[in-house]
C-alpha cells in the first residue's frame, strides 16, 4: 500500500483542526467546563486525526482490491469492525507522521509503501513488468504518467467527497449505526466510481493508442506496467493487455497469461477467441472448424442478450464467414463477404485489409495485393499484420525475379 505523503499531512491536519473545533464547541455548551486544559484539546484531535488516518489507510487498501462481488462483500463485513479500524487508525498515527515528517526533511515529497495482507490480483508474466524509470519509450512514459496523475487526481476528490460526509455525520447526527451505514455505502461507491473513471480513462487511452494509431508494443508495455505496479483493475486491464497482445500474434505470452486465474475468462466470447489466440499457427490451422462454430455460437447468444450491439455482433459474424471461406480456399466469396463490411476503427480497418489483401494475393491479382499490402504496412504500426504483409510482399519480387 502507498502513502502519498503531502496529501496525507493534509487529511490528518483536517481532522486534528475538527477535533479541536469540536474540543471547542463541546467546551461553550457545557457550563461545568470553564477552562479546557491541554488533555482535553488533544484528546479529540489524536481521535479525529486517527479516525481520518483509519480511514484513509483502509480505502488505500480496498482500492488495491480487485471489484468483484466478494472483495465488497469482504470490505463491508471487514468495515463492520469499524472501532477495530478507529483504533488502528489512532494506533498508527503518530508513527506515520514521524514517517511523513522524516521523508519531508531528507527532502523526499512523493511517497512510501507500507505492507498489507493479500493484496489485488496482478498479472504476472515470466519476467517482472518494467518499472517507470527503466522505460525507454516517450509515448509510454507520458501515458503512465497521465494515468498516474489522473488517478491521484480522482482518489483526492473522492475521498475528499466521502469523507467529509461521513465525518459530518459523526458529528452532527451522532448516531454510531447511521454513520457505520454510511460508511459502508461510502466504500462501495467509492470503489464504483473509482473503476468506472478509470476503466473509462483507459478504455480512451486504449481507443487512441491501440485502435487509432494500431500500436500494440506501446499498449503492451503500459499494461503491463500499470497492472504490475499500480494494481489497475484487473478485470478490463486484462483484457486490453490480452487484445494486445493477439494484434503482435504473441500466442506464447497469451497462452502463459491464461494459466493464470484471469477475471476475463468468465466472458464465453473472449475465453473462444483467446484460446484460439494462444495456438500456433499450424494449431490454429486444425483446430479452426471447432473455433468458427464455437465463435459463432457465442456472438449468436451475445447479440440476442444485448440486442444493442446487433450491428457489431453481425460485422463479426461476417468476417468469422470470410474466415470459413479463406480457409476453403473460396476467395471470390470471401471477398464479397469482405467488401460488405466497413469498420470503425483503423485497427479492424488493417485486420479487414488483411483478409482481403491475402484473398487477392491467392487469387493472383498482384496489383491489388501489393497495393493493399503497401497500406497494411503504412498504417499497421507495431501490429503483426505488417511483419506479414512485408513477407507477402517479399515472396511476390522472388516470384517476379
Amino acid at each position: 500500500m502507498k502513502i502519498n505523503i503531502r496529501f496525507h499531512l493534509f487529511l490528518c491536519l483536517i481532522g486534528g483542526v475538527v477535533g479541536a473545533c469540536e474540543a471547542y464547541l463541546f467546551s461553550q455548551s457545557a457550563p461545568y467546563m470553564d477552562t479546557l486544559t491541554i488533555l482535553d484539546v488533544l484528546a479529540p484531535v489524536i481521535v479525529m486525526g486517527g479516525l481520518v488516518n483509519g480511514y484513509y489507510l483502509f480505502f488505500n487498501w480496498i482500492r488495491i482490491r480487485e471489484f468483484t462481488g466478494k472483495s465488497i462483500m469482504s470490505a463491508c463485513i471487514a468495515f463492520l469492525g469499524f472501532p477495530v479500524i478507529v483504533f488502528l487508525g489512532v494506533l498508527s498515527l503518530v508513527p506515520l507522521l514521524l514517517v511523513d515528517f522524516f521523508l519531508m526533511l531528507i527532502r523526499k515529497w512523493d511517497t512510501y509503501k507500507i505492507s498489507t495482507i493479500g493484496g489485488g490480483g496482478i498479472i504476472k508474466a515470466d519476467d517482472e513488468a518494467l518499472a517507470f524509470d527503466e522505460i525507454e519509450d516517450l509515448t509510454c512514459k507520458e501515458k503512465i504518467r497521465g494515468y498516474s496523475q489522473y488517478v491521484n487526481r480522482l482518489r483526492i476528490v473522492l475521498l475528499l467527497l466521502f469523507l467529509g460526509v461521513n465525518i459530518l455525520c459523526w458529528m452532527v447526527f451522532e448516531n454510531d449505526l447511521l454513520s457505520l451505514g454510511l460508511a459502508m455505502v461510502s466504500i462501495i461507491l467509492y470503489r464504483f466510481l473509482f473503476t468506472l473513471k478509470i476503466n473509462a480513462y483507459i478504455h480512451h487511452m486504449a481507443q487512441d493508442l491501440l485502435y487509432k494509431r494500431c500500436d500494440p508494443y506501446r499498449m503492451t508495455l503500459i499494461m503491463d506496467h500499470l497492472l504490475d505496479h499500480h494494481k489497475i483493475e484487473t478485470m478490463f486491464g486484462e483484457y486490453i493487455l490480452m487484445t494486445s497482445l493477439r494484434e503482435q500474434d504473441n500466442h506464447e505470452r497469451i497462452k502463459d497469461l491464461i494459466k493464470h486465474k484471469n477475471t476475463y475468462l468468465n466472458h464465453a466470447n473472449l475465453r473462444v477467441v483467446y484460446h484460439y489466440a494462444s495456438m500456433s499457427k499450424h494449431e490454429r490451422e486444425a483446430y479452426f472448424p471447432q473455433f468458427y462454430e464455437e465463435d459463432k455460437a457465442v456472438i449468436d447468444a451475445y447479440a440476442k442478450k444485448y440486442p444493442k450491439y446487433q450491428d457489431d455482433a453481425q460485422k463479426l459474424l461476417i468476417s468469422l464467414e470470410a474466415d470459413k471461406y479463406i480457409r476453403r480456399m473460396e476467395y471470390e466469396k470471401a471477398l464479397a463477404q469482405i467488401h460488405s463490411l466497413s469498420m470503425k476503427t483503423t485497427l479492424d480497418t488493417i485486420r479487414l485489409i488483411s483478409k482481403e489483401a491475402y484473398c487477392y494475393y491467392m487469387l493472383q491479382d498482384e496489383e491489388k495485393a501489393k497495393m493493399l499490402f503497401d497500406e497494411i504496412i503504412e498504417k499497421g504500426n507495431s501490429t503483426y499484420y505488417v511483419e506479414s504483409a512485408r513477407e507477402y510482399l517479399e515472396e511476390m519480387n522472388k516470384q517476379k525475379g
